[in-house]
């Protein structure tokens, strides 16, 4: 069988190349499925092809080391929302925090619910940005506790 999977694999590649010069054939996955069948060991194809996966850093890996006791920010300009266990099930927790960042500069609103331990802010990105709002979150919470 070794050969049939070889004979297979480069006529898959010959057609694969065919079809990247010709637009009649599509090329592409012919040349994946005869790497595929030449090389059965690799784990993955694209790992095979030297392709790796790299995480790119987002801005909410940025704010997750400002406000470590968080297990999930999303973050989009104008509003952020953190998830924070420490507030899950402490309602004046949570409502304290969301009072203070209202005092702040440039935050519009701020609700806590205390059922899923989270926190949304809306503010102006004009006047202030969420990596001040994540540190004022973090500070609130070395303060309550």
């Amino acid at each position: 069988m070794p050969g049939f999977r070889a004979l297979a694999g480069h006529s898959l590649l010959v057609l694969g190349v065919a079809g990247v010069l010709l637009p009649v054939i599509p090329g592409t996955p012919l040349l994946i499925a005869g790497y595929a069948l030449l090389d059965p060991k690799q784990k993955s194809i694209l790992a095979g092809l030297g392709w790796k996966r790299v995480k790119a850093r987002s801005a909410s890996d940025e704010l997750r080391a400002i406000l470590p006791a968080a297990t999930y920010i999303h973050h989009i300009a104008g509003r952020l929302r953190a998830r924070v266990p420490e507030l899950k099930g402490w309602p004046t927790r949570g409502s304290a925090i969301a009072q203070e960042l209202c005092n702040g500069t440039g935050v519009q609103s701020a609700t806590a619910n205390p059922t899923t331990g989270s926190i949304l802010v809306h503010y102006d990105p004009a006047r202030t940005d969420a990596a001040s709002i994540a540190a004022s979150i973090s500070n609130e919470l070395l303060r309550l506790s």
